[in-house]
């Protein structure tokens, strides 16, 4: 919305556009999903997702300890987290693009959940045990000391949208 108003002299302008357009983006419901998000499938024939809710939260028979790559980067590193997003936020607010914040925060969390990948949680996942050093066709894995890297098809499937209720 444009305005000019002359009074005499003086003459006011302006014009509200973007603010009229960050006040209807403000008022819609965004949400970002992060994760394994695809249905992308192993050789075994378990989907990625599958795999990944296992190490997520450990085995139910616990021969699988729990190794979280979602839960715990997000939940340690959130004040990175939310450092890195807010460097970009004026830019974002001044051109009216909320959608782009989360989609910041979706690439943020994303680059922590890989990370875990590299760190083994930080330090904090158990290694593998002897069973899962070799393949079932007697082949060793790729790197042993790292567990859940072996052909980086986890950490590759992790990937954000967003959306908007």
């Amino acid at each position: 919305m444009s305005f000019r108003n002359r009074t005499g002299d003086c003459v006011v302008e302006g014009d509200f556009d973007l603010l009229n357009a960050l006040v209807k983006e403000l008022g819609r419901d965004y949400y970002v999903d992060v994760g394994i998000l695809g249905q992308e499938r192993a050789p075994n024939g378990m989907t990625l997702a599958g795999i990944g809710a296992v190490h997520e939260f450990g085995s139910k028979d616990q021969k699988i300890p729990e190794r979280s790559f979602i839960r715990a980067p997000l939940r340690d590193h959130q004040y990175e987290i939310t450092q890195i997003v807010q460097a970009n936020t004026g830019v974002r607010l001044e051109t009216g693009d909320i959608q782009g914040i989360f989609k910041d925060i979706g690439i943020v969390c994303e680059n922590q959940m890989q990370a875990a990948f590299d760190t083994s949680g930080d330090g904090k996942w158990a290694p593998l045990s002897e069973n899962y050093k070799i393949r079932p066709s007697g082949q060793p894995v790729n790197d042993a000391s790292k567990p859940l890297i072996d052909t980086g098809a986890l950490r590759k499937a992790i990937t954000s949208r967003v959306g908007v209720n």
